[in-house]
């Protein structure tokens, strides 16, 4: 008996044991997951939380692809985003306006001039971004050159792009001056001289890729601006007439050079990338284009180059050699109001404008536009090292014609002057059309 009683007492023991055993046990397993678990927590919330998506409208194609992507990797780094690139297919604003009809604007988006501004200002598509600007203090950072029009008539700013000046630039390939005996022209008679002379030698002396009317205008507006420093803009702002002598004696040059032979004969078939292959290949030798083109040149080699002012009156060089054609105005990218994390998206626009700013200079050696310094990771072309030089002596500019803020004066100025480099209308039939145009839409 005393035996069995001792034995019971043993198995008692036992499964008291085993029982604290596995309370034991399954308190440390409790504790080990809630200790494992805090500091996962802690990890997510120090570096490794959830990604916020934004969506980012912007342009995405040729040497942008570069630019944008390295943009996007650093605001990566700086913000706990993930950004869905949406490549911008137009500059009309059309693809813009259907998504914001929808529903569908994305967080951060690209606007290509005021006229799409003031669209979605009328439907509340659009964020003031002052306040954030000021906060990031975009002011000290950005040169005044390189800010552009960023305020619109309201007082508000809507949107940024912090990038160089763009002008207008006549482009010379000096292989065919120098086989020619051409020197570079630095006046309007040398231009024209040297236009006569190529064309005798079956050279086009102006490689126009009339299939667009906006290098026409362009050239224009520089001719134009070589007697009033505003040039086309002041016609839209009401600070001068194309009735005007400086308005009237440029549309007369631009009929003089194209009788001269300036342009070539299926210049009106001619699209951009033709021209820029004439202009290469030495078929051609000269080109206007936008300072962008300064990219293509580098890729050209030596020997290319763009002409001082070879627009200018003679004796009169030094006066306007730092009007420039062409310009900024408002556009850049903004913010949609109807998204789900506005104050976000504002603070990750201007730092996108300034990466974009930088990632532009380290790529491929454009202009500088921020006050600090930022290096190329190669020595710029000779061209584009000089028009970098030159930014901070401009004294004026004017604009491109995708800015004339009324599309009626932008359409009849597209066809007048079609009409006129073609032979269709004479100057006095040009100069009365838009200026009837002019005044009723201005």
């Amino acid at each position: 008996m005393k035996k069995l009683l001792t034995l019971l007492m043993m198995v008692v023991m036992l499964f008291s044991l085993a029982a604290c055993g596995s309370e034991k046990e399954e308190k440390k397993e409790t504790d080990t997951g809630s200790t494992e678990n805090s500091a996962g927590d802690s990890k997510d919330n120090e570096g490794s939380e959830e990604k916020i998506p934004l969506r980012l409208y912007t342009y995405y194609a040729d040497t942008d692809v570069a630019v944008v992507d390295q943009a996007v990797a650093r605001l990566e780094e700086k913000f706990p985003i993930e950004i869905e690139i949406i490549h911008r297919v137009d500059a009309t604003g059309v693809e813009l306006k259907t998504m914001a009809a929808v529903g569908k604007l994305p967080d951060i988006y690209e606007v290509t001039g005021e006229t799409i501004i003031n669209t979605f200002l009328e439907s509340g598509d659009i964020e003031p971004l002052e306040d954030v600007m000021e906060e990031n203090g975009v002011m000290e950072k950005v040169n005044p050159t390189s800010l552009g029009s960023l305020v619109n008539a309201d007082g508000h700013t809507y949107a940024m792009n912090f990038e160089p000046p763009r002008n207008f630039l006549i482009y010379y390939n000096q292989s065919v001056f120098d086989e020619y005996g051409v020197k570079l022209p630095t006046n309007y008679d040398e231009l024209l001289e040297a236009t006569k002379t190529f064309a005798d030698n079956k050279i086009i002396p102006f490689a126009l890729f009339a299939a667009q009317p906006w290098p026409g205008i362009q050239f224009y507006d520089t001719i134009a601006s070589r007697y009033n420093p505003g040039g086309v803009k002041a016609l839209m702002d009401g600070t001068a007439d194309i009735t005007d002598p400086g308005y009237v004696r440029a549309a007369e040059q631009v009929v003089e050079l194209v009788n001269a032979g300036f342009i070539g004969k299926s210049s009106f078939a001619t699209n951009a990338s033709q021209a820029f292959e004439l202009f290469k290949t030495g078929k051609a030798a000269m080109i206007g284009n936008g300072t962008w083109y300064l990219l293509d040149i580098a890729e050209y080699g030596e020997g290319y180059g763009y002409l001082d002012n070879p627009l200018a009156e003679p004796g009169k060089e030094a006066e306007t050699l730092y009007v420039r054609s062409g310009g900024s105005s408002q556009g850049g990218w903004t913010v949609n109001p109807k998204g789900e994390h506005v104050d976000l998206a504002k603070k990750v626009a201007i730092e996108y404008c300034i990466e974009r700013a930088v990632a532009s200079v380290e790529l491929f050696g454009t202009a500088n536009p921020l006050t600090y310094e930022v290096t190329p990771k190669e020595a710029r072309h000779p061209a584009a090292q000089k028009y970098s030089d030159e930014i901070g002596k401009f004294e004026s500019t004017t604009y491109f014609p995708w800015n004339i803020p009324n599309p009626e004066i932008a359409t009849a100025l597209n066809d007048n002057h079609q009409a006129l480099l073609s032979g269709g209308i004479t100057v006095e039939e040009f100069i009365a059309d838009m200026d009837k145009v002019i005044k009723a839409n201005r």
